[in-house]
């Protein structure tokens, strides 16, 4: 059980890790790339939309499973 709990966790902060690092590319491409954006009438933070939801939902589930195994843990 504590190596599954142990895994939740690093996948949960690798998910993290990689939505930060694609925030941080998108953020630094806008920066030096400010006329491109313009072309394209959304926001430029419009597509982190998409990938912070699915982030929050993996982590969310990861979060639940680490819950319910730490409880068994325990019972025991």
């Amino acid at each position: 059980m504590k190596k599954t709990r142990n895994f939740c966790k690093i996948l949960m902060w690798g998910v993290i890790g990689s939505f930060i690092g694609k925030a941080l590319h998108v953020y630094f491409f806008y920066k030096q790339n400010p006329g491109i954006l313009e072309l394209i009438s959304a926001p430029w933070y419009e597509e982190l939309i998409m990938p912070l939801i699915i982030t929050a939902i993996i982590v969310a589930a990861l979060l639940i499973i680490r819950l319910v195994l730490k409880k068994k843990v325990e019972e025991r």
